[in-house]
């Protein structure tokens, strides 16, 4: 994503946060994990 697409949903009230894994079955696992603790956007209030 660029500097500028992050700014304009910065701009509009989303909150960006990266995810990051070793290949796409890692961030798949990143984002179940997440989901199952209850907590899909880690770092919001």
């Amino acid at each position: 994503m660029s500097a500028d697409d992050e700014q304009m949903l910065n701009d509009a009230g989303c909150l960006v946060r990266y995810v990051a894994g070793a290949d796409s079955y890692a961030v798949e696992q990143i984002f179940a994990d997440l989901i199952a603790a209850g907590n899909p956007y880690p770092g919001a209030g």
